[in-house]
């Protein structure tokens, strides 16, 4: 029958010497120890039969069993000499090695990450005599970029730690169209341009705290966490081709340039999303050293969008309209990760996002009433974002 396993949490230097103790003192029956690196951390954990006080030893004696909780297997080591301490190998408190067994999730990382992404906006804006709906439709389509990312922890005190993100990309290819109706449900389109969008820029930061729920002892762990984010995104309105024009019902004082006309639309639309997120993180090893590892947060946000439309005298400059409204956004990531060492590995990764307003108000400024905007506020309809990146990271931990 085993005996109780005895718990001691002893300075890194002081493990050998503890090890080496308990060995000795076992008793005939079979014993078991454990050491804490930290409350609640199992570092090495030692179970073993030790060898009869007289006579040979048999060569059926199970030797002591060292188990480390870690993503490594548990080593078996030599039976000791007749009337001599038990060894643990010492190559189990070597630097490299005692980090290993150090619970995933204890310590802080960096993530840095190059990624190609491809991001889609678009929103419409109604009277609010409720007709026609819509009356203007803008819509980015397939924002081809290139960026780069970062992901941070630092370890805080016991199971917390500090978080942090940040992401920056730039435009690559995309085009934004615009889009006016006579008539609800997109009827009677009396004007449509197609614009370039080079110069249009995306990033986001993010900084909250992370609490470790749990951890199995061999590396996979679950993080809880909150805090706050900001998506920023500026959109530019380039180049454009007039492809539809006609005379307008609603708008008779309009005018709009022939089909077929080029001119540069020189106006850019800044968008941002700030507000609170809940989110959970997840890391799951797999066979060979690959872990598995998933992200997911839920965000409640503002949102503040602001057009500078150069192209319409009329309006004022340089904000010709502001919209405000609340939305709530989706935002969740998975990677695979090969270990480069003990402490670091490269990874690949997807990540997508999915965010839209819950309504909202879109308000135009004039030109002649000092760009106050009075009496001209519309409703924002159906603002939608999606966003989906590839990555390639690497990620070093400490």
């Amino acid at each position: 029958m085993k005996q109780p396993a005895i718990a001691c949490a002893p300075r890194p230097a002081g493990v050998l010497a503890v090890l080496a103790a308990g060995v000795a003192c076992a008793p005939a029956a079979a014993f078991e120890m454990t050491v804490f690196d930290a409350p609640g951390t199992p570092r090495i954990a030692v179970e073993l039969t030790p060898a009869p006080r007289s006579g040979a030893v048999s060569s059926e004696e199970r030797a002591p069993v060292v188990a480390v909780p870690a993503q490594a297997p548990a080593a078996v080591q030599p039976a000791a000499p007749v009337g001599a301490a038990s060894r643990i190998d010492a190559d189990f408190l070597r630097p490299g090695a005692a980090r290993a067994v150090v619970e995933a999730g204890a310590g802080g990382s960096h993530r840095f990450a190059a990624e190609l992404r491809r991001d889609d906006l678009r929103w419409s804006i109604t009277p609010r005599s409720g007709a026609p709906s819509p009356v203007s439709e803008l819509h980015w389509e397939d924002i081809g970029s290139a960026g780069l990312s970062w992901q941070g922890s630092w370890p805080l005190a016991a199971r917390w730690r500090l978080e942090g993100e940040a992401v920056f990309a730039g435009r690559l290819s995309g085009s934004v169209r615009d889009s006016d109706y006579d008539e609800s449900d997109r009827q009677a389109e009396f004007s449509r341009s197609v614009s370039s969008t080079e110069g249009s820029s995306l990033g986001a930061l993010l900084a909250g705290l992370g609490w470790l729920a749990t951890g199995d002892g061999r590396g996979a762990t679950l993080h809880l966490g909150g805090g706050l984010v900001l998506h920023r995104q500026v959109l530019k309105i380039g180049r454009a081709e007039q492809q539809v024009s006609t005379s307008s019902t609603q708008f008779p004082e309009l005018e709009m340039p022939p089909v077929g006309t080029s001119f540069d639309a020189n106006s850019n639309y800044r968008l941002e999303w700030a507000g609170p997120y809940l989110g959970l993180a997840l890391r799951w090893p797999l066979a060979g050293g690959v872990v598995l590892g998933a992200r997911y947060r839920f965000e409640r946000l503002r949102l503040k969008g602001e057009g500078e439309w150069s192209l319409r005298e009329d309006l004022a400059q340089p904000v010709s309209f502001t919209q405000r409204a609340r939305g709530r956004v989706h935002a969740a990531e998975l990677n695979l990760a090969w270990p480069l060492s003990a402490r670091s590995s490269i990874d690949i990764g997807v990540r997508h996002v999915d965010g839209r307003s819950n309504g909202g108000d879109h308000d135009m400024r004039w030109a002649d009433d000092g760009g106050v905007g009075l009496g001209t506020t519309m409703q924002l309809d159906g603002l939608r974002w999606r966003s989906t990146a590839v990555q390639l990271g690497y990620r070093l931990d400490f």
